[in-house]
């Protein structure tokens, strides 16, 4: 429902509580309709930014929130009419507790243009002081929500607005008029969880169509159009085209009908966008930013927000009582407060460990002088002979990637159902008797699932780090959970601070600043059988499948199973691309060749000790026509390097039945390094079979054949 404009009253008192860019807009916009600057006081608690707003504006500045509203020591000696809280909604619930008293006193408009604080929330703050307690005889203050967007910084913003109980008739009007300065579109809704759907159309959509003006840039750029060129005809072909659906009596589907000529290049690129499901993927993004829309509603509305500490003595007294069950050191006090651990030094860190540590320890270890090292230290599990022990603990390298690491992620991944970990044994009384592993001959034997359990796990490559944090942990989960029931997921390659040991790096979460990045392995729970011999029900793991590519946390996920009847990916759609930066990230690589064609898969090819990489990588296409395009691609700079781009003409099949890809011919037709190694098993026994490689060929024998094989063709005589 839309508003008639009306003349603005300037006569009204204007508070702003905050001066961020929005802040800036709206009274760059109010200026420009000959608001009078006296009539506007700002409280910033920036120092800059409140200088800047002064000088550039001529407003008031404030050195309080209370002061800003009650307009104290400024033109005016009466207090503000309007006051627009333009804050963040994770600082919201405090500014709005510290003018709570004056705004019951004094009982202005209150409009607010932070996203996902509603109304309710709102009130109940404006009505209690900084602790909490409900002021005495407080009531409703009159509340208007908005939703404007960015382009409202250069005043072609539209916003839509909702008002909560007790807002007039003429609040509403002085609402409208004053947001419509900096938005050329201004609309009522009736229900306040509209705004949810608000956000996610057009409060996210300056973003949809910047990622479509950045792909076509993207794409007339790798064709030879300059850059500047290319944006400028993107942007304004966007620009355009929006005033025309708003101008133009047609609806948008008529107007792109008008566009698209029979058998024409309009039509041509209608056809992949309609097959490659753009319309589905577009809904499941507005969805999915109103889920989140609700979620930060709910999470920011709520009275008991984490607290974060940070004085040694408060954490101590939280941290003595904990007793942990787990048999990582301190990972009960990551459930009690994640924030005292994240924000603790390496020693107070260790004085919490040491009060949590399990009662029932079988034997007191002698503490060492460094703290680091206490931390780092393994308690036995059983006493008895050096040569038992030895066969009880595993190899240093299984018990870092599954022991410490996946019994750290058991705490953080609350929701996630995973692997316990093995609880702290005393020492037994009576020797049992142990199964040993048959001996080899010197080698490590490779702990490996069974196929069954294969075939349930799916593994997950390119997952951003902010998976570590529960919400964004939770988001993870709801992508795969569709598909089937998990049983646990388990995260690896987690690049740790070097600074740090691993285990306190990971509680601590200090990760390292280059790696954003990391893999991941779900494993879903198994099936009922069927009675219906018919049934051809696909598993969750197979079903999952069809997750890849899907973009999470500005990463596309890629996903491959892990079962021994895999289906394996197709060099043909396949191209190898070399020179490429050690420091490259798949996003990079993807975003190179995504005018290609539709990308199935991505990889840089990376070192497993320090996950740089080798300089290598694949792109993966759904189709094979997509190759010859991106064929073209040879000798583009990405991340300041020329590339080499080629066909995967071979593959090279591992003894674990990995499939590594390697280039394609050089211009000489000669093929790889690899392609000159020795035969294959059976070869060589045919050749031995033949008398060590002879041939009846005109051309000779085999290359390392014997006797009279080799010359063979000097034997015929010309006559």
């Amino acid at each position: 429902m839309a508003s008639v404009k009306t003349a603005l009253d300037t006569s009204k008192r204007i508070a702003f509580i905050g001066g961020g860019n929005m802040a800036s807009a709206m009274i760059g916009g109010l200026l420009a309709n000959a608001y009078p600057a006296s009539n506007i006081v700002v409280s910033e608690p920036i120092q800059e930014r409140a200088a800047h707003l002064k000088s550039h504006f001529k407003v008031g500045v404030a050195s309080t929130n209370e002061d800003a509203v009650n307009f104290t020591g400024h033109y005016s000696q009466k207090p503000a009419d309007i006051v627009i809280l333009a804050v963040k909604p994770q600082v919201m619930k405090p500014v709005a507790s510290s003018i709570a008293k004056v705004c019951q006193s004094i009982r202005p408009l209150v409009i607010t243009i932070a996203a996902g604080i509603r109304t309710p929330d709102l009130n109940r703050w404006l009505s209690s002081d900084e602790n909490g307690v409900q002021l005495p005889s407080a009531r409703n203050i009159a509340l208007v929500r908005a939703m404007p967007n960015t382009p409202a910084l250069v005043l072609e913003g539209a916003t839509a607005l909702f008002a909560g109980l007790g807002v007039t008739q003429q609040q509403k009007q002085e609402t409208y008029n004053v947001i419509d300065s900096v938005s050329n579109r201004t609309y009522w809704v009736e229900q306040e969880n509209l705004l949810d759907v608000v956000t996610a159309l057009s409060g996210t959509g300056p973003a949809y169509f910047f990622l479509l003006i950045e792909c076509l840039e993207q794409a007339a750029v790798q064709l030879g159009l300059p850059k500047e060129v290319a944006k400028g005809l993107a942007a304004q072909t966007a620009l355009g085209a929006g005033k025309m659906a708003i101008s133009s009596p047609f609806e948008p589907r008529e107007l792109r009908l008008q566009v698209t000529s029979p058998n024409g290049t309009t039509e041509a690129a209608m056809k992949l966008l309609e097959s490659a499901g753009v319309r589905k993927m577009f809904a499941q993004a507005v969805v999915a930013a109103m889920n989140r829309s609700i979620e930060l509603g709910e999470l920011f509305g709520k009275d008991n927000q984490p607290v974060y500490i940070n004085d040694p003595k408060k954490i101590a007294a939280v941290a003595a009582p904990v007793k942990p069950t787990h048999t990582v050191v301190g990972t009960a006090l990551l459930k009690k407060n994640k924030e005292i651990i994240a924000s603790a030094k390496i020693e107070q860190l260790q004085q919490a460990v040491e009060a949590a540590s399990p009662p029932d320890t079988p034997k007191k270890r002698k503490r060492s002088s460094n703290p680091v090292e206490e931390i780092e230290a393994t308690p036995k599990k059983v006493k008895s002979s050096k040569k038992a022990s030895k066969k009880h603990q595993p190899d240093d390298e299984t018990r870092s990637d599954q022991d410490i690491e996946a019994a750290a992620e058991d705490v953080v991944m609350e929701d996630v159902v995973l692997v316990e970990p093995t609880p702290v044994v005393k020492a037994p009384v009576e020797e049992k008797k142990v199964t040993r592993p048959p001996k080899t001959s010197g080698k490590k034997v490779p702990v490996t699932d069974s196929p069954e359990k294969l075939a349930r796990t799916i593994f997950v490559g390119n997952v951003s780090t902010d998976v570590l944090e529960k919400a964004v942990l939770k988001e993870f989960k709801a992508i795969f959970s569709t598909y089937g029931r998990i049983e646990s997921i388990r995260f690896r390659s987690l690049a740790f601070s070097i600074a740090l040991p691993r285990k306190v790096s990971f509680i601590a979460k200090k990760l390292h600043p280059g790696r954003d990045t990391c893999h991941a392995y779900i494993v879903y729970a198994p099936t009922e059988p069927s009675s219906d011999k018919t049934n051809t029900t696909i598993k969750p793991a197979q079903a999952a499948l069809a997750a890849n590519g899907t973009e999470f946390h500005s990463k596309h996920l890629r996903v491959d199973g892990l079962s021994t009847n895999a289906e394996k990916h197709d060099r043909k759609r396949t191209v190898f691309v070399g020179n490429l930066d050690f420091t490259i990230a798949d996003e990079t690589l993807r975003a190179a060749f995504e005018s290609c064609g539709d990308i199935h898969a991505v990889r840089v090819v990376r070192d497993k000790k320090t996950n740089l990489g080798k300089g290598i990588g694949y792109v993966t296409f759904t189709d094979v026509s997509c190759v010859s395009i991106a064929l073209r691609m040879d000798g583009l700079e990405i991340a300041g390097r020329p590339v080499r781009v080629s066909r995967c003409e071979k593959e090279k099949v591992k003894e674990d039945d990995r499939i590594v890809w390697e280039g394609a011919r050089s211009k000489r037709g000669d093929v790889g390094t690899n392609s000159k190694k020795k035969g294959t098993k059976k070869r060589r026994e045919a050749e031995r079979k033949h008398g060590g490689g002879k041939s009846n060929s005109s051309t000779g024998g085999s290359k390392g054949g014997k006797g009279p094989a080799k010359g063979h063709s000097k034997g015929l005589k010309r006559k």
